[in-house]
């Protein structure tokens, strides 16, 4: 009977279970019975048999069978036979138990104490035998064995509540302590396996386990626990757990966070894509990443990591991404073909930093971009030596050198050949070909604008752009008037260059230049055309004796143009330096009456040329001109005439003061009446005292 047990636990159903004979068979029959459960009693079956074909087997029924001896070779091969004789003595638990033997199924008769419930078939018993060693040592069970128990409880609501809480906690204790792989194990856990309550604080154990394990292993061993059961539909509790674990470890931004998102990027983007969108849209995320990234990950990593990148707009790391994937200048392209935003240079900064610096350069010159350009040229501002391949015919290379000039300050620095350079430069103009003013620019305000030794100088100006011109001009200019002589009038000059000779702001620069000799500046002032205010900057700024022939050019400069500020500036400088005085001989009609007076009689030695007869009438204008100043209306004026014996008769005086003045002094001239003329400086002295003019005037008289 015993082997009988154990054909009747471990038969499968459907099932043939044949009695080898009829002797025994109701005892047989009868033990099958009480073995059954109450679902499995309806369908079993009792029968007498003799052909294996004719016996057909209910769905899910056992079916006992008598065979007579001499026709059981025919059922061996097909069914499980029991001969009387058979002797089975080891019983299993379960074979135990249904024997009615619980001292040898003492876990399988605990478990089902605990259940308190009547087995619901045969089969059952089975599985709650292989458990019961789980239940009977719960503390020491391992993972796999203690969710084998918990998924069997959930067949038996009648647990009392207390064990099968019992049963919860040892599983989430193992699973706190257990590695990324045992963890793992939870998710062949199906919704239907545990009732919601437990799968919810199963859920929140693996969840911190997870989060812990993320700062304790490596992202290698972490990500395969994490990727299990990714998309099975029946395990909804494992991928909300996994979900909730991802979303915690990328919100703290650990190093941890950034290696798991790189080992996301291994996987196939069906896979990674869910994941990868837990990860919060933030720079710091973006710097974090960044900051950890790989010197080196497969392909299908990069372009993950690039899809990424692209998706949330971080430029940065897409530009990591694209640096990892193509060559240089195929990632710069793709990376403009995104990154539009003129202003934002933070991307192609991480080109820039990464690169080769005369990889970088070459690309920026190629594509010709101004953000590269700009990134370029900070790179050859820092190492001048970048700029030894500068080829000024292509645009980038101008560009670059101009973003590195502007940086630097100095638009030669490293720059082999500058003129050179300048007359390529010019060469492009003259074909037609772009070149940038604001190079230009920078090249104007350089002594390298000197212009004088390119050999199509007349044609630059033309081609020249109007923003810059003036500045190559100019030092051109300034150059001549060092080096050559432009104001001789032998100097063949372009009517552009003539043009900047006579601009104000030149013409004062050239004539405070300290090398220039007055002669120099005579003819400069001559040839050019230069203003009295010119001439006026160059006194004043040369104080240096003159030689008698630039004396004699300028005073004659002076009187040429009737000068009189220059002339009232020479006398002033000749008080401290009498070089003046020759100029002043040739000048000295630009002086007022007065000055010429006084610098007849305290320098009479440069006025040789100079007949008496003239002093004698720059002293009566003197004396009219400060009669007139001093009396306006008239020399009838407090009885000035009459009081020096005069009759008002004598003057017009509907005319003005100034006229009756001139024809009160020509009478006392022409009439000799010089001392009556005494007597009127004596009284005009009387009643202004002040007056140093007409103490000199009384004082010098020369009526004649």
């Amino acid at each position: 009977m015993g082997y009988l047990l154990h054909e009747v636990v471990h038969t499968p159903r459907p099932g043939v279970l044949v009695w080898a004979g009829q002797a025994g068979f109701d005892e047989a029959a009868a033990l099958t019975w009480q073995v059954l459960g109450a679902a499995e009693r309806q369908q079993l079956r009792l029968s007498l048999g003799f052909l294996p074909g004719y016996q057909r087997a209910p769905t899910d029924s056992l079916t006992l069978v008598a065979v007579p001896d001499s026709l059981l070779q025919r059922w061996r091969s097909v069914s499980r036979v029991v001969e009387v004789t058979a002797a089975y003595t080891t019983l299993d638990e379960a074979e135990a138990w249904l024997a009615g033997l619980p001292q040898q199924s003492p876990n399988l008769s605990l478990l089902l104490m605990e259940l308190k419930a009547d087995l619901l078939s045969i089969s059952d018993l089975d599985a709650l035998q292989r458990v019961a060693p789980t239940a009977t040592a719960l503390a020491t069970a391992s993972l796999r064995d203690v969710i084998a128990l918990a998924t069997l409880l959930r067949q038996y609501p009648s647990t009392q509540p207390a064990y099968r809480q019992r049963v919860l906690a040892r599983l989430r204790q193992i699973v706190a302590t257990s590695p990324p792989q045992e963890v793992q194990r939870l998710g062949s856990v199906q919704e239907e396996m545990l009732n919601s309550a437990d799968l919810r604080q199963l859920a929140d154990t693996v969840h911190k386990r997870f989060v812990e394990l993320a700062d304790q292993v490596s992202s290698a061993e972490l990500l395969p626990a994490l990727m299990s059961w990714h998309d099975a539909p029946d395990r909804a509790w494992w991928q909300q757990s996994v979900r909730a674990t991802l979303t915690d470890i990328f919100a703290a931004g650990s190093t941890a966070a950034a290696r798991l998102v790189f080992d996301l990027w291994q996987q196939a983007a069906e896979v990674n894509t869910s994941y990868l969108k837990l990860l919060p849209s933030t720079a710091h995320t973006e710097a974090l990443l960044l900051r950890e990234l790989p010197a080196q990950m497969p392909a299908m990593a990069w372009q993950n990591g690039l899809q990424l990148a692209r998706s949330r707009r971080w430029l940065r790391l897409h530009m990591s991404c694209l640096l990892a994937l193509y060559p240089l200048p195929k990632a710069l392209t793709k990376q403009l073909a995104l990154d539009t935003e003129p202003a934002h240079m933070a991307a192609l900064e991480v080109a820039a930093k990464q690169a080769v610096a005369t990889d970088f350069v070459a690309a920026a010159v190629a594509l010709d971009e101004k953000r590269l350009t700009t990134l370029a040229g900070n790179l050859c501002a820092q190492k001048p030596q970048l700029l030894k391949k500068l080829a000024v015919e292509q645009p980038g290379w101008q560009s670059v050198w101009l973003a590195a000039a502007q940086i630097s300050g100095n638009v030669w620095a490293n720059i082999a050949a500058p003129a050179s350079k300048v007359a390529q430069l010019l060469d492009l103009l003259l074909a037609g070909q772009p070149v940038l003013t604001d190079l230009l620019a920078l090249i104007g305000q350089s002594h390298y604008a000197d212009l004088r030794a390119y050999p199509a100088r007349r044609s630059a100006w033309a081609v020249l752009p109007t923003a810059v011109r003036s500045l190559f001009l100019e030092e051109t200019a300034w150059s001549l008037l060092v080096h050559e002589q432009p104001e001789e009038a032998n100097s063949l000059l372009e009517p552009e260059v003539i043009q900047s000779f006579t601009s104000p702001s030149f013409t004062a620069r050239a004539l405070a230049h300290l090398s220039l000799t007055a002669g120099r500046a005579v003819r400069y002032v001559s040839r050019f055309s230069a203003p009295e205010s010119t001439l006026l900057s160059y006194l004043n700024a040369h104080r240096s004796q003159f030689d008698k022939r630039s004396a004699q050019e300028l005073g004659q400069l002076i009187e040429r143009n009737g000068w009189k500020q220059a002339a009232q500036a020479l006398l002033t400088q000749a008080q401290t330096e009498p070089s003046r005085y020759a100029a002043l001989a040739y000048c000295f009609d630009q002086l007022g009456w007065l000055d010429r007076l006084k610098l007849r009689i305290q320098n009479p030695h440069i006025l040789t040329a100079k007949t008496t007869k003239q002093a004698s009438t720059d002293w009566w204008k003197a004396v009219w001109e400060e009669a007139s100043n001093l009396y306006s209306g008239g020399p009838t004026h407090q009885h000035l005439w009459e009081s020096i014996g005069r009759k008002n008769y004598e003057l017009s005086l509907a005319r003005t003061g100034g006229e009756q003045w001139q024809q009160a002094l020509n009478i006392l001239r022409t009439r000799r009446e010089y001392k009556q003329t005494a007597k009127l400086l004596r009284l005009m002295q009387e009643q202004h005292s002040w007056n140093n003019n007409l103490q000199f005037l009384a004082n010098h008289p020369i009526y004649e």
